[in-house]
């Protein structure tokens, strides 16, 4: 058995909106003072998908490429994410436009390996989706544990942010 835990916080994400980008979705300064997580329950682990919500901009329709930086700076130790863990960088679509992720859609995943965790690191990941001016939708990544009692503190979080 598996807990999924869908959390909207600050992470550290860049949304390049075309080669020819105008609009940069940003909802940080680029570096991670901390990290956030979960200790997984006794006798399950946990699949967590932690996400931001963006409109599009005029200029910013299509998204081309997702950055990403993972784990924090701050905490060391017990429960960062490790090299070469499993991740997923997703998009969804906010049908509503309400923010709320209970009935987003999912429209794309990459599936990838944590990289570089706990440096501040950006790795960039091709994407392609189109949004209307005003559309809601929801940027996020999500990762995996099987081991009850573990910490799962993949999530750099920006707690200065300036935008």
């Amino acid at each position: 058995m598996h807990k999924l835990t869908i959390v909207l916080v600050s992470l550290l994400f860049l949304l390049d909106a075309s080669l020819n980008a105008q609009v940069d979705y940003i909802l940080d300064d680029g570096t991670g003072e901390s990290t956030f997580g979960i200790l997984d329950p006794p006798n399950i682990g946990s699949d967590t998908v932690w996400l931001n919500q963006y409109f599009a901009q005029n200029g910013g329709e299509v998204i081309d490429t997702v950055s990403v930086a993972f784990g924090g700076t701050l905490l060391k130790g017990s429960g960062l994410p490790q090299e070469g863990s499993p991740a997923s960088i997703h998009i969804w679509s906010d049908p509503n436009g309400d923010g709320n992720p209970a009935d987003a859609v999912l429209l794309e995943s990459v599936h990838t390996t944590i990289q570089a965790p706990n440096t501040n690191t950006f790795f960039d990941f091709d994407v392609n989706q189109t949004f209307e001016p005003g559309d809601s939708f929801f940027v996020g990544f999500s990762s995996s544990t099987y081991q009850a009692n573990t910490l799962n503190f993949a999530v750099a979080l920006d707690n200065n942010n300036n935008f």
